[in-house]
């Protein structure tokens, strides 16, 4: 059933991250509370029509159901992988998705940002250099979050972005990445590690706390 199916996620998605595991878990849910229990057997193109017709009279967006039908596809080829079932319905099927409707992309302009992060408005040193390397960097919010002093190459100038699953940190890709440090970056890191508690151990030394923010 769709239920066994979501008690499952977490075995079937070993090596996802807790947070995609989680939605995928929830978009099943979503499908069992509006739609009814149902044997995977017997998920087909019009129920998942119905399912998403609920959802948005129910007030929620269209970006949102998508997002919900895609996490049922997903788990649905979990389901197939696993052999659960023969073939995953959804799996090409083009129509499935809603167009949604365009958004206007909204950029933080230079001068916008030097008034973000102005030592008056910003008075948190740390916090300021985190919104430096956020912005010059792209880096994303859990990839700041997991960001240790051990992938700061100050020498070279360079940022490792590393994905790390026995940690449980992961990339958006999934994959390492290696970033050249603008130079306001490069500046702002330096200044913060000078300023971070060290020990010295075999000669060398390193930082106290391992993550950078």
């Amino acid at each position: 059933t769709l239920t066994d199916l979501k008690d499952a996620l977490d075995s079937f998605m070993a090596g996802k991250s807790p947070h995609t595991i989680r939605k995928t878990k929830d978009s099943l849910k979503n499908l069992v509370t509006l739609s009814g229990e149902r044997l995977l057997e017997h998920v087909d193109k019009a129920f998942i029509m119905d399912f998403r017709a609920a959802r948005l009279k129910g007030g929620v967006a269209v970006a949102t159901v998508n997002k919900d039908i895609r996490q049922v596809r997903s788990a649905l080829s979990y389901a197939t992988d696993a052999g659960w079932l023969r073939f995953n319905p959804l799996l090409r099927w083009k129509n499935a998705r809603m167009t949604e409707p365009d958004k206007q992309v909204r950029v933080v302009e230079p001068d916008e940002f030097a008034k973000l992060i102005d030592k008056e408005k910003c008075p948190n040193p740390t916090f300021r250099v985190l919104l430096a390397v956020a912005f010059h960097q792209g880096l994303r919010r859990t990839e700041l979050a997991n960001l240790r002093w051990a992938a700061v190459d100050l020498d070279k100038g360079v940022l490792h972005v590393l994905n790390n699953p026995e940690a449980g940190e992961f990339t958006k890709s999934r994959k390492n990445r290696t970033l050249p440090m603008h130079p306001t970056v490069k500046l702002e890191l330096a200044a913060l590690r000078a300023d971070v508690p060290t020990l010295v151990q075999d000669g060398r030394a390193y930082a106290k706390y391992p993550h950078v923010f």
